[in-house]
């Protein structure tokens, strides 16, 4: 089953659920080359791990995304409302 937050759509679940409905949390993600995003929550660890998939332009292929791109904040429920604060974007250290 795909659920929790911090997960990897389509890839990975979130191995615990730490966030609680209606109340702010903490997300951090890091997201390098194929290193699929390591994502805490409130300090937790919640997801990590490698694409397996060749690299290539189209993730809904199955094929590895590896190049720069948009940062889509999003929810996959209809009924869900958002509330973001204090989103901060940094460029790793290369």
């Amino acid at each position: 089953m795909d659920i929790g937050t911090g997960r990897v759509c389509f890839h990975q679940p979130a191995r615990r659920v730490v966030a609680t409905d209606n109340q702010f949390y903490t997300k951090s993600i890091i997201a390098q080359g194929r290193h699929q995003p390591d994502t805490w929550i409130n300090g937790y660890s919640v997801a990590d791990g490698e694409d397996p998939y060749p690299e290539g332009t189209s993730p809904r292929n199955k094929q590895a995304l590896l190049k720069a791109g948009p940062i889509a904040l999003q929810a996959h429920d209809p009924k869900t409302n958002l509330d973001f604060t204090n989103i901060r974007i940094r460029s790793l250290a290369r």
